[in-house]
């Protein structure tokens, strides 16, 4: 099998066909698509079955767990997987019209060899026109790379649908992605590009994100965004640390992420995070006049200015 894409769903019912829709339409037969509906409540799990059974495509696999949260799917996903490169994707996502799609990127991936395949994602238009086509890298690194030049020298989107992995290297390394975690992809990719020595990035176009207000990430639930900034805070900050460990003294890419989790901190008040703590984490780091705007918000400004500065900064 050459590649096997792994589908993460829950309670998508409006977005899943969409999603499987554009998978059906790919060319590639040596392909398995592994739909994993994680728990559903609502119909999605019915519109994946109904829809595979109407197409009769036997590339497709519908797979039930009990809800365990999307690490746990991917997981589970993986551990049924059996293609030579692994792509995840979200069930309310789908990906670029174009069949030949996964043949091209398979081709570069199995010439190469590569461990990691980075490649472009936009934001549907369903979200402020000016994110309509942003894409993850603006720069062509046609050069074949270790992973660490991407951690070190490139600000990047650590989502992992854009990205295809090698599941040989995964299974070497044991990257798995850590479970009860919201900052689950931030984790994995860069364990995964700390380890690879053969990543390639091409200018492709191949994922559609779409902006959910009730999705993980965007979720105006108390506890969700608690946790949501927890996470991402603690994760950045251990990562930095380990990035510190080997000598490689930038880590840009993280800084966008760990900034807005602060600002959220500071503006919200629900997560206490110490000056000392963001002091030691923007160290070394090379930022732009907007990020050094923002950091000088967080560390510098009394907590009551603050508080108020950061709410018009997030909102």
């Amino acid at each position: 099998m050459k590649l096997s894409v792994i589908i993460a769903a829950y309670n998508v019912q409006d977005y899943i066909i969409r999603c499987l829709e554009s998978l059906a339409n790919q060319k590639m037969k040596d392909v398995e698509f592994l739909v994993v509906d994680d728990g559903s409540t609502d119909q999605t799990g019915k519109y994946i079955q109904d829809f595979i059974s109407r197409e009769n495509d036997d590339r497709f696999s519908y797979l039930k767990k009990e809800n365990g949260g999307q690490s746990s799917a991917r997981n589970f996903g993986f551990n049924v997987a059996s293609g030579e490169y692994i792509w995840y994707i979200d069930g309310d996502d789908y990906i670029e019209n174009d069949p030949n799609l996964l043949e091209k990127l398979y081709k570069i991936s199995n010439e190469l060899s590569v461990e990691v395949l980075i490649f472009n994602f936009k934001y549907d238009k369903s979200w402020d026109i000016k994110y309509a086509g942003n894409i993850g890298l603006s720069e062509n690194e046609e050069i074949l790379q270790n992973g660490t030049f991407y951690v070190k020298d490139r600000t990047f989107n650590y989502s992992v649908w854009h990205y295809f992995f090698k599941r040989e290297f995964l299974l070497q390394k044991d990257i798995q992605f850590i479970e009860n975690s919201t900052a689950e992809d931030l984790n994995y990719i860069a364990k995964t590009l700390l380890e690879a020595q053969k990543v390639k990035y091409v200018p492709i176009v191949a994922y559609d994100y779409i902006y959910r207000d009730n999705s993980t990430t965007k979720s105006k639930n108390k506890d969700k965004i608690i946790k949501r900034i927890n996470d991402v805070i603690s994760e950045s900050a251990k990562i930095d640390s380990e990035l510190k460990n080997k000598g490689i003294k930038n880590g840009n890419s993280l800084i966008s992420g760990y900034i807005a989790q602060a600002l959220m901190a500071c503006a919200t008040g629900y997560v206490p995070v110490s000056r000392k703590a963001m002091r030691l984490f923007f160290k070394g780091k090379n930022l732009s006049i907007k990020e050094k705007i923002k950091v000088f918000i967080l560390l510098y400004l009394p907590n009551s200015i603050r508080k108020k500065v950061c709410k018009k900064i997030i909102l």
